[in-house]
């Protein structure tokens, strides 16, 4: 199912000139509550200014490459940071987990206006060197779950086995 976008952020991307334009912003934590905040653009940005929960993205140039919808797959989108701050080196290196990534697309000239925000996706497959940190960001796989959730056993359903 292809994720659909509202008629005036499509008009902003058809359109042949304009002032406004989308910026990424890019959340990456992990469970012990290692936040980084990274937006693409050339200079920092508040988020939600004078609001309780107002933070701040650093500038920090990175790349998200979306997927191709392929029916009945899950696919995974990379995302590539440039290495500018090694507390993210750091953070992997001790890390037994992916960490946890949220992408949003906000308008330049209003970011409380929230174009596309992605679920919690998982940053796997890392690679890093000194120019750059690059992985996949895969969502949970949901296909592989049992179902029903339960196992039909004798200790959960003992009326099931006379």
């Amino acid at each position: 199912m292809a994720r659909s976008l509202p008629g005036s952020v499509r008009n902003l991307i058809y359109a042949q000139e304009t002032g406004d334009g989308l910026l990424t912003l890019l959340d990456i934590w992990d469970n012990t509550g290692f936040v980084q905040k990274f937006t693409n653009n050339s200079e920092n940005i508040v988020y939600n200014e004078g609001d309780p929960d107002e933070s701040t993205y650093l500038a920090c140039p990175f790349e998200v490459r979306w997927p191709n919808m392929v029916e009945g797959k899950l696919t995974e989108a990379q995302l590539t940071i440039q290495n500018v701050d090694r507390r993210i080196i750091d953070e992997i290196r001790i890390q037994p987990e992916a960490l946890k990534v949220v992408v949003t697309l906000v308008r330049l000239k209003d970011p409380t206006t929230v174009a596309m925000k992605t679920p919690t996706m998982y940053w796997r497959q890392l690679t890093y060197d000194a120019v750059s940190i690059s992985g996949e960001l895969s969502l949970e796989n949901i296909l592989a779950e049992p179902y029903p959730k339960d196992l039909m056993t004798a200790t959960l359903f003992p009326g099931l086995f006379f």
